[in-house]
């Protein structure tokens, strides 16, 4: 008997509840992964994305929202009652994603699986995590519950104590996932490399439509900013060989996909060794894919042979990493760039011929210690440059460099509550700026 005759492993991206959401290419890319990695160790997978109807076997309920240019777009979306942290917020809270009577018209319809494997994402959306396992568990009594994801890595005990999985999964390490499956009996083929390098194409055919592809050429970053949790969560920078990235994106290809959005952290660094060489093969192909960069670019990478590719190989949205344009504020924003790698940065990208209104750039906001005035003069500043500027609003994030100062800066007990680290909250600023004062500060950043 085959093994995937055997045994089967259902995987669940969950939905988001929160105030606002927005399909920005955003996939499960580790569970589309990890997907692939069971099946080639001959596990049969079921596999439900609770955020987009393409993956499932059943009739939609509901129509798709709008897409909107290179394949973005509103997630449908239902409105639901606020957590008890939550009621003193003056937002409309929903769930994004798929009804619940599709997914349980889903798990309806398949045989039960041996083992039930669930994705998170941020640690403020863990309701949507919940909300899965215990559906899973109402139908499937005693069904054993992985968990592992963001959520899990950076709010361990929380997830204990809230989801209560039967096993918990931190970091992204397959192999604690495949000694679990052996210790309960689920034999398997070779377990995968822990090597990014040897990773199989993600499982894309988990979607019956697809609006965009992902890819990544990295995992980590080497960075390591006070603000981010990318060190905690993959620990390690590793690049993938680009004849790998070039095979992932020949079979994105191959599904008609035009627009591709890189996941990479760093997609810049070592650029002669991975990104020039990876857009020169791609120039040589006749595949017309427009690329994006929703995770920023580090300006200090961006040289002018780097933009004069990012033009040449199809790149139409540039994110910038800016953070700040205050230089003396590393223990804030680390020391990733400064105005002057911003002014290059952008006379690049204008030699390369990009239009510059076309081109963006992220400002943090709502950190400890920072101020109103302090984000005022950046966006002046940035205005002045031209590029288009967007405010990212902060979250406390569990074990980075700045958790301490954000849990004592906050007068919300971030620590306690996953769910008041949310970043529209600017949990950091509460008591001190009003919505209304960050409203103005989304308008003033708006006008050109």
């Amino acid at each position: 008997m085959k093994m995937q005759e055997r045994y089967h492993l259902l995987i669940i991206n969950p939905w988001i509840y929160d105030f606002a959401a927005y399909d920005l290419w955003a996939k499960p890319m580790g569970l589309l992964y990890l997907s692939s990695m069971l099946k080639d160790a001959g596990f049969k997978v079921t596999f439900i994305d609770c955020l987009n109807y393409a993956s499932l076997e059943i009739k939609p309920d509901q129509k798709l929202k709008h897409r909107r240019a290179f394949g973005t777009g509103k997630y449908n979306a239902q409105k639901v009652n606020k957590p008890l942290a939550l009621k003193w917020v003056k937002k409309v809270y929903r769930r994004y994603g798929i009804s619940l009577e599709a997914f349980g018209a889903a798990i309806d319809n398949m045989d039960r699986p041996d083992v039930v494997l669930v994705g998170s994402m941020m640690t403020y959306w863990y309701p949507g995590v919940m909300k899965a396992v215990s559906l899973i568990r109402e139908k499937w009594a005693g069904i054993p519950v992985g968990l592992g994801g963001i959520y899990a890595t950076l709010c361990p005990e929380h997830a204990r104590d809230n989801v209560i999985p039967d096993e918990l999964f931190i970091g992204g390490d397959t192999s604690h996932l495949w000694d679990w499956l052996s210790d309960m009996g689920f034999e398997s083929k070779q377990p995968p490399s822990k090597s990014f390098a040897d990773w199989p194409v993600p499982a894309w055919a988990h979607y019956k439509r697809l609006d965009y592809g992902c890819i990544m050429t990295s995992i980590g970053c080497p960075f390591n900013c006070p603000y981010c949790a990318s060190s905690l969560i993959v620990p390690s920078f590793e690049e993938r060989p680009v004849e790998k990235i070039l095979k992932e994106l020949e079979y994105l290809n191959s599904l008609s996909l035009k627009d591709i959005a890189f996941y990479d952290d760093a997609l810049l660094v070592n650029s002669d060794k991975r990104f020039m060489p990876l857009m020169e093969a791609i120039c040589k192909k006749d595949w017309g894919m427009r690329f994006h960069t929703p995770n920023a670019l580090h300006v200090r990478l961006m040289t002018r042979d780097v933009c004069m590719m990012l033009k040449r190989g199809g790149f139409k949205t540039i994110r910038m990493g800016v953070e700040t344009t205050f230089e003396d504020r590393k223990d804030l924003y680390g020391e990733k760039s400064s105005l002057s790698d911003l002014k290059q940065a952008v006379d690049n990208l204008k030699i390369a011929g990009f239009q510059i209104e076309n081109v963006g750039a992220y400002i943090l906001c709502g950190l400890p210690d920072q101020t109103i005035a302090d984000v005022e003069a950046s966006i002046l500043l940035l205005r002045e440059i031209g590029v288009k500027i967007h405010l990212s609003e902060y979250s406390p994030i569990c074990n980075t460099m700045l958790w301490d100062k954000a849990c004592l800066s906050s007068s919300l007990p971030v620590s306690d509550e996953p769910l008041l680290q949310n970043n529209s909250l600017l949990s950091c600023w509460y008591g001190r700026y009003s919505m209304e004062d960050f409203a103005a500060l989304k308008q003033m950043a708006q006008i050109s």
